[in-house]
């Protein structure tokens, strides 16, 4: 019976014990915390004006950095201090990344995040585990992926060209979250030294699938590269496996689209040679327009559209006699250009084209290239005899605005040309596409000289 009172007393003074422990380690905690909220408030008011006045150009880098040298406490922690101060979202002024990547290099803050994505993560002492809890959740076995992706994350903010070999070797990273990181600030930096290295990343996935590199991450980096870059690209646009041959020419698309934002006022502009060089753009002419691969060809047309060279228009018009209608679909659109006007007649040929979606695109492009597009489409509205034509056509007129005449120019405009495309309108049974002032006034003769006396024929 004493043995058990005993034992009985040992557990509840243990328990007692911890929990008191545990309560005096939350005050210890919550103290050395606000603490170190009080110390970072005060550093944060003595260096804000002095960041505010760096990021608006009123105080020289060089004695800006001597002030702050002074301000920040010496030691280790000097660069976590700095990382809290411009990266906590607290930061007094947006400032920008070459000043920014300054202050991370002379801070030491680009060798601690390098030092974490390489995993060598610097001993806590007893006062920052207290102090900081999220350090000391990142170095759990779970959650040690976290540090890492902040870093690669950071060393593309402020973009450190440098650090490409780092953010490359991030791609493989076992966590999702580390190679977004990585593939993002490799975009941002656009190293022309790592493009290789992440075409090959490219070509591997296409040739053997891998649940650790994400496709998507990879092209996202390529495509934010200069669209000189592209032609790195070559040879894998003419590797013999279809995968790969897609997968760059969808990336040259991308580039090229990109660019093409780039232009300003410029809608299409055509491909330089400085930005794209001749022996790519050969490739596309020679060889992708007539690939095996439909997918291929489609993603060929809007690149070869933009090219200054002669043979682009001949490879246009192969593009839109293609057997896959997708390949047209894409054919088509790339001529939503002013200086492709003179492929008129072809376009002209796909507004009968068998799938619909080819047709639109056709109508689309035909109004684009202004009135004589717009005059080449009424047109071929009033003499075909395809039914499935002059439906796409009505439906784009409508959309379009092109039938919005005035009721008082109606028959009066000197060229009658609108009033039979509304006569003919009336005759498809599409009169509510037609204004509502010539609805009230007009189409009732007209439809009653064409449906009553003389019943529609069969179009």
């Amino acid at each position: 019976m004493l043995t058990l009172s005993a034992i009985a007393f040992a557990v509840t003074f243990c328990t007692f014990f911890a929990s008191g422990a545990l309560i005096a380690l939350a005050l210890v905690r919550r103290k050395q915390r606000e603490k170190h909220l009080c110390e970072l408030n005060e550093l944060r008011r003595l260096s804000f004006p002095i960041l505010s006045s760096l990021a608006a150009g009123t105080l020289d880098y060089e004695p800006a950095l001597q002030v702050l040298g002074e301000i920040l406490p010496p030691g280790p922690e000097r660069a976590q201090v700095v990382e809290r101060l411009l990266f906590d979202g607290k930061s007094p002024a947006p400032i920008a990344a070459p000043l920014l990547r300054r202050l991370a290099m002379d801070f030491g803050l680009v060798e601690m995040w390098e030092g974490r994505l390489l995993c060598r993560c610097e001993p806590l002492s007893w006062r920052q585990a207290v102090s900081h809890p999220k350090s000391v959740l990142g170095r759990m076995r779970a959650l040690h992926f976290l540090p890492r992706a902040r870093s690669a994350e950071r060393l593309g903010l402020v973009g450190h060209g440098h650090s490409w070999r780092l953010l490359v070797r991030a791609l493989d990273d076992p966590h999702r979250e580390v190679r977004t990181a990585a593939a993002l600030s490799l975009r941002v930096i656009a190293e022309p030294q790592s493009f290789a290295a992440l075409v090959d990343r490219l070509r591997d996935i296409a040739l053997t699938p891998s649940a650790c590199l994400s496709l998507r991450h990879i092209k996202a980096a390529l495509v934010g590269f200069p669209l000189r870059q592209a032609s790195e690209l070559a040879e894998s646009l003419k590797h013999s496996h279809p995968r790969v041959r897609f997968l760059a020419v969808d990336v040259v698309r991308e580039m090229a689209e990109r660019s093409r934002s780039a232009g300003g006022a410029v809608a299409e502009p055509v491909l330089e040679p400085v930005d794209f060089a001749p022996e790519l753009a050969d490739v596309f002419l020679t060889r992708l327009v007539f690939d095996e691969n439909p997918d291929v060809r489609a993603r060929a047309a809007s690149v070869v559209a933009r090219l200054d060279d002669p043979r682009a228009t001949l490879r246009l018009v192969t593009l839109l006699d293609d057997t896959q209608w997708f390949v047209r679909l894409h054919a088509v659109r790339a001529l939503a250009q002013p200086r492709l006007i003179t492929l008129v007649e072809h376009v002209t040929r796909r507004l009968t084209d068998a799938n619909w979606r080819v047709r639109e695109a056709a109508v689309r492009v035909l109004l684009s290239f202004g009135p004589a597009g717009a005059e080449r489409l009424l047109e071929h509205f009033l003499t075909t005899q395809d039914r499935y034509s002059l439906e796409q056509i009505a439906e784009e007129l409508q959309r379009s605005g092109l039938l919005s005449v005035p009721p008082g120019e109606y028959r009066h405009d000197g060229d009658c040309r609108k009033a039979q495309v509304m006569e003919l309108l009336v005759k498809l049974g599409k009169s509510n596409y037609l204004p509502a002032g010539l609805v009230s006034k007009q189409t009732i003769s007209v439809a009653s000289g064409f449906l009553t006396d003389k019943p529609m024929e069969s179009i």
